[in-house]
C-alpha cells in the first residue's frame, strides 16, 4: 500500500495504475478528452465495476506514459470511502 500526505498531513492511501500498450494509448485518449472541457468538474474519469460507478477522479493532466495515480479519499480494508 502506497500512502501520499494531503493538505494537512495526513496519510491518504494512493492507487497506482499501470496500462498495457494499447491501454496507455485509450487512457492518454480519455484524459486529452477531459481535458478538454472547459469546466474543472466536467474533467472526470469514471470507474466503474460491475455496472456501478467506484470512483469519479478529476483528471489533473493527460497522461501520456500509462501510468497513473488516484488519490482521494479510501479506506485501506474496503476500498472508496462513502
Amino acid at each position: 500500500m502506497v500512502f501520499s500526505q494531503d493538505e494537512y498531513g495526513n496519510d491518504r492511501p494512493v492507487v497506482s495504475l499501470e496500462f498495457d500498450k494499447d491501454g496507455a494509448v485509450a487512457f492518454k485518449e480519455a484524459t486529452e478528452r477531459a481535458m478538454a472541457e472547459p469546466e474543472t468538474l466536467d474533467r472526470v474519469i469514471y470507474i466503474v465495476l460491475d455496472d456501478e460507478i467506484i470512483s469519479a477522479p478529476v483528471v489533473e493532466s493527460v497522461i501520456s506514459e500509462g501510468k497513473a495515480v488516484i488519490q482521494g479519499q479510501f479506506d485501506v480494508e474496503g476500498g472508496l470511502m462513502p
